[in-house]
């Protein structure tokens, strides 16, 4: 028999399983006390995060809006409409001769995981929409977001799959150091 407000619990928590899956293994995870550094990077680096499954944007916009604060200090409000989320790798790539690293295979997956994604002005991504790598790391070096100038300190030769799971390491180790994830189990 279900008690009075547990099919609401219950409903939500599907809820949260269907659309959020990430959220909802983060959540597992923090309340059986097993969310390490690795486990974390699996689940939210490794997985790949196609449209209309994984992250929301709302969320990735959480995270790299946190990370942002950490590196910068810049307190970003979520629902500015200022900025938005960019696909470093184009969710419709121009021509295979501007992203030569990608192929077939590597399109789907690499196009919504965690590392191919940054915060950019809403007028600079329109300005660099689909164009290759080579053209959008010069506006990223001019961009007023840390996450996203360090795509160009450190990634300004080419964007490639490998490069987005570098980069997803790194926006993994930033998240669980300003979360303090291990230290959430303890308390």
């Amino acid at each position: 028999k279900i008690q009075n407000g547990s099919l609401s619990k219950i409903l939500l928590c599907l809820y949260i399983y269907i659309y959020f899956p990430y959220i909802y293994y983060i959540i597992i995870c923090v309340c059986f006390q097993y969310l390490h550094t690795h486990y974390f990077f699996y689940l939210c680096a490794i997985h790949p995060t196609p449209k209309g499954v994984g992250f929301s944007h709302v969320f990735v916009k959480y995270i790299l809006t946190t990370i942002e604060k950490d590196l910068s200090g810049i307190d970003l409000a979520l629902d500015s409409p200022d900025y938005n989320i960019e696909h470093i790798y184009p969710q419709n790539p121009g021509s295979d001769e501007d992203w030569p690293e990608f192929i077939d295979d590597y399109i789907n997956i690499s196009t919504y995981k965690l590392g191919n994604l940054t915060l950019l002005s809403k007028k600079d991504n329109r300005e660099i929409g689909n164009k290759a790598f080579s053209q959008k790391v010069k506006v990223y070096a001019k961009c007023k977001f840390e996450v996203t100038k360090y795509i160009a300190e450190h990634y300004f030769v080419e964007w490639s799959p490998a490069i987005i799971c570098s980069r997803q390491h790194f926006l993994v180790s930033e998240a669980v150091k300003i979360w303090k994830v291990s230290q959430l189990a303890t308390k």
